[in-house]
């Protein structure tokens, strides 16, 4: 091949790279922005698609059990504070539904404090709806499972999480004061979760007050008795120990100075 001839051929070679290199710079952001484009589209269409399919697995997993739903809010509070009344102070949309099974399904009855049952929702046990609306606040249509053991709804506009927890007194229990200890001389004292204690001098049931409205403003547990009134005891939990007050006084009554026993727990809280 003559060299004039090559050279040619390479400066041609030459000359396209380089146009088309000058034309990739020039359009380099129309390139970015239309990479940004097709990465956006995909990540709409995957989370679009996640979302569909977290949908579909709740409602494909999610079965209605007898027993309690707890708002997860409170959960985090109690699990953080171990003080049920407190809890329910500062939360203040309705901490809990109540499931009970019907002929046709579930009633899941919405109760504010934990006594104020004042709406319903009537449910087959996959939560499908089997009443429309109730006092235009809670509706069925607005029920969404989220997994096998929670789900959501709308209340005043706002979306409220609720875990099924089963037993409410158990679950609080669990949350408080259920557990093993030992005083100063190392003797054992016990909480079950059931809600019995072992003391070294009796046994007894025991139930851990949840209601904020009660007459008390501190957190406190009854000593199941054969008469009335039971006794009641205050207590705090300051991390590892346990302080039981006796509570002076009749009407909103007042905890003692000190406490009358000072428990070191043994056994850690069971996670919910």
């Amino acid at each position: 091949m003559p060299k004039s001839l090559g050279n040619t051929e390479n400066d041609a070679v030459r000359k396209r790279t380089l146009r088309r290199l000058l034309h990739l710079v020039v359009d380099r952001k129309y390139s970015r922005f239309l990479l940004w484009v097709c990465v956006s589209s995909v990540l709409v269409l995957d989370a679009s698609a996640a979302e569909t399919q977290q949908l579909n697995n709740g409602l494909q997993k999610f079965k209605i059990q007898e027993g309690g739903y707890l708002l997860e809010a409170y959960i985090n509070v109690l699990m953080r504070t171990h003080e049920p009344r407190g809890a329910a102070k500062q939360i203040v949309d309705p901490q809990y539904f109540q499931a009970n099974r019907t002929a046709g399904g579930y009633r899941l009855t919405l109760l504010n404090n934990f006594h104020e049952g004042f709406l319903s929702l009537d449910l087959d046990e996959d939560g499908k709806s089997l009443n429309s609306k109730i006092d235009g606040i809670v509706s069925s249509s607005n029920f969404l499972p989220i997994d096998s053991k929670s789900f959501s709804i709308i209340y005043h506009g706002k979306k409220l999480i609720y875990r099924y927890i089963g037993n409410l007194a158990q679950f609080v229990n669990e949350q408080t004061i259920a557990g093993v200890y030992v005083d100063s001389n190392n003797v054992r004292y016990q909480f079950t979760s059931d809600g019995f204690a072992v003391f070294p001098d009796k046994k007894f049931r025991f139930s851990v007050e949840v209601d904020p409205i009660s007459f008390t403003s501190f957190e406190f547990y009854y000593e199941e008795a054969p008469t009335h009134p039971w006794p009641i005891f205050g207590f705090k939990i300051k991390n590892r120990k346990l302080l039981i007050y006796d509570v002076l006084g009749d009407g909103p009554g007042e905890l003692s100075k000190k406490p009358r026993l000072v428990l070191v727990r043994t056994t850690a809280h069971t996670s919910p």
